[in-house]
């Protein structure tokens, strides 16, 4: 984001700079959004709720499909979005750790090659080094992936790995609710 820390000490700051972020998502005009939590943490209760009101209404995006990785329907996407640009829930389970989510997620960027596809800001850990280079090679093939990150470690690993898709650093989904009563 480019901005000293001290930029960041207001919370108005914050969603400007999610804002500024994002402005690659100005160039779409329908979605879909993948990842649904269907499951009880909050935080990415929050995550989710201030990603759908940044793209209703900020963006003001036609959200065509959503679902949880439990619950994708292939078919249904492709009936109800057809080829319409994907998202992928942001938040703090890209890596080794959560192996569900992860799995959906490779399986969905390798197999929709045919349009872009958004990680939105995410944490990205690895325990091991195998399963990053595997990772890396699937994020890699994928012709258009953007990769946003929320902070500057996952930024770093995602600049070294992740060489053939473009990454970008951002604050949390979570902070488009700054203001929101």
């Amino acid at each position: 984001l480019g901005l000293p820390m001290t930029q960041f000490s207001k919370p108005s700051h914050i969603k400007t700079a999610l804002h500024q972020s994002l402005d690659v998502l100005n160039e779409i005009s329908d979605c879909t959004v993948l990842d649904y939590p269907n499951y009880p943490n909050i935080g990415d209760h929050l995550i989710w709720i201030g990603t759908i009101f940044y793209l209703n209404l900020q963006l003001k995006l036609r959200i065509r499909y959503v679902s949880s990785f439990t619950e994708f329907s292939a078919d249904e996407m492709s009936r109800k979005a057809g080829k319409t640009p994907i998202l992928l829930q942001g938040g703090g389970n890209l890596g080794d750790l959560w192996q569900p989510h992860q799995k959906f997620r490779e399986s969905i960027i390798s197999t929709y090659k045919d349009r872009p596809i958004f990680i939105l800001p995410q944490t990205i850990y690895f325990q091991k080094d195998k399963n990053i280079k595997r990772v890396a090679d699937i994020f890699n093939s994928h012709p258009n992936l953007t990769i946003f990150t929320r902070d500057n470690l996952s930024y770093d690993l995602a600049q070294t790995h992740f060489s053939d898709c473009r990454v970008i650093k951002s604050p949390d989904m979570f902070f488009q609710m700054i203001g929101t009563p």
